[in-house]
């Protein structure tokens, strides 16, 4: 595929997925409410109206994420892809895990140990651009560990500068 076909391509799927970010982030919403319910035991139940209209941070993050994938995809690096799609999803774990038992250590009103949020007090916003910004951390790590430009996890020539 030449550059131009690339450039072009890459702009409609972020043109797109930026449009289907809206439908997209109520489904991360209420993974995010699952992934609260289950790491806290139960402990946490919500209340309100859940329809938030998404904010334009997560539109773009989304946006990009999905031309991310989609350049890996092109690229023809299916492993990395599936590594990105699995650090994302055990980031978003992690700050689950950690948002919830952080806002049930601090509830100081809480009945027999159960804990209620209204909605919006999770900021799903954080959940997923922090993940998005631990895949981009990571795919950066590994291009630079791919040219040899840093030796992370690699002790071999600290035990031959050692003898």
């Amino acid at each position: 595929m030449s550059k131009l076909k690339a450039i072009l391509f890459l702009s409609g799927v972020f043109l797109v997925s930026c449009f289907s970010a809206i439908f997209f982030e109520e489904y991360f919403r209420i993974t995010v409410r699952y992934l609260f319910r289950l790491l806290s035991g139960n402990n946490i139940s919500f209340y309100g109206k859940g329809f938030l209209f998404p904010a334009a941070s997560f539109i773009i993050a989304f946006g990009l994420f999905c031309t991310l994938l989609s350049l890996l995809a092109l690229r023809k690096k299916f492993l990395r892809l599936g590594l990105v799609i699995l650090v994302f999803c055990l980031t978003v774990i992690g700050t689950s895990y950690l948002d919830c038992r952080l806002k049930i250590a601090v509830c100081t009103s809480c009945k027999d140990n159960k804990l209620f949020l209204h909605y919006t007090e999770i900021d799903y916003n954080f959940h997923f651009i922090f993940a998005f910004a631990v895949v981009l951390l990571f795919l950066r790590i590994t291009r630079l560990k791919e040219s040899k430009k840093i030796a992370i996890w690699d002790f071999s020539s600290a035990s031959a500068e050692e003898k």
